[in-house]
């Protein structure tokens, strides 16, 4: 017996319906879900120039905002808004703390990774200068060529004041050497007493004229 004519158009209508859906899914972009995928939470993890790994989530496919570049339009009508654009981003400055220790060498400190740079703390050097009797009074800085860790450098501020040591008991005179190390040399200078009496008295002087003898 043929089939009914039912029944023959309900398997063509299930027929056409099963191809309209097989065409749809495989002509979609994601087949196990409809709409776009959901946006990656994994960690980036990729390694950065300066050796550490990025831990911001993943960027290479991030849908942004990006304004219309062109010549500004004639008519408002003829306006483009912003447009979104799907990029891959750059991994985010280097957050990892890196300890760096400042030019004179008074503090170490953690700093982000892209911004550990050595740089002044602010104090004063402190080094000791070659008189022995004081500091270095420039701030913070590089210090070249010293011959040990407490001494100064070449660049280090020179002292440039005179010397200040106490002279020894019955001295008056200050040291004429500039600021020194040791002790000072022994006086020079001569101490010289003037006593001037003053003495009044009066004096008669008579003069006389006497006539010439011819």
């Amino acid at each position: 017996m043929p089939p009914r004519e039912e029944g023959g158009a309900q398997v063509g209508v299930k027929k056409s319906s099963l191809i309209f859906f097989s065409t749809f899914v495989f002509n979609l972009p994601n087949r196990c879900h409809f709409g776009p995928c959901p946006t990656c939470k994994q960690v980036c993890d990729r390694k950065m120039s300066c050796g550490h790994s990025c831990p911001a989530p993943c960027h290479d496919k991030v849908k942004v905002t990006v304004n219309a570049n062109g010549p500004k339009a004639s008519v408002p009508w003829e306006e483009r808004g912003p447009r979104s654009e799907v990029k891959t981003l750059d991994c985010p400055d280097c957050q990892h703390p890196v300890p760096v220790t400042c030019l004179g060498g008074h503090e170490t400190a953690d700093w982000p990774c892209h911004a550990a740079k050595a740089g002044s703390c602010g104090r004063k050097c402190g080094r000791r200068l070659p008189c022995g009797n004081h500091t270095c009074q420039r701030d913070c800085h590089r210090v070249r060529h010293a011959p040990a860790a407490e001494e100064a450098g070449v660049n280090c501020r020179k002292c440039e004041v005179g010397c200040q040591r106490e002279r020894p008991d019955g001295c008056s005179h200050p040291c004429p050497r500039a600021c020194h190390p040791g002790e000072c040399e022994q006086c020079k200078q001569v101490e010289k007493e003037c006593f001037i009496v003053a003495k009044k008295y009066s004096s008669l002087i008579t003069i006389s004229f006497l006539p010439a003898s011819f």
